[in-house]
């Protein structure tokens, strides 16, 4: 994959979780196609404990999460749009462009 084309966040409490959601970016003639997916997993005998995860990562979930992108991704698209391009990489729209902590 492209370098700038995906973008991975780790979700973590107090400690860092076995889940990450990604959005990969690619270029359309129209301007970007966003896709998302959230992993879940340990790994190695961690593995054991997966099914804990379904506690969480229900199928009510991933209804609510499609819902939410399905409302959000056009706001954003609306959102960008009306910002003119800065040419010094300052403000919100630059701050995507920033690595997640």
């Amino acid at each position: 994959m492209d370098p700038g084309r995906r973008i991975v966040w780790r979700l973590r409490k107090i400690i860092p979780l076995p889940a990450r959601l990604s959005l990969v970016l690619s270029p359309t003639p129209d301007g970007v196609m966003i896709r998302h997916a959230i992993t879940a997993g340990w790994q190695r005998i961690g593995r054991v404990l997966d099914p804990l995860l379904r506690l969480y990562f229900t199928p009510r979930f991933t209804a609510d999460l499609d819902a939410h992108v399905h409302t959000e991704f056009p706001l954003l698209r609306d959102y960008l749009r009306k910002r003119p391009a800065a040419s010094g990489r300052e403000g919100p729209a630059a701050a995507g462009n920033q690595e997640p902590n």
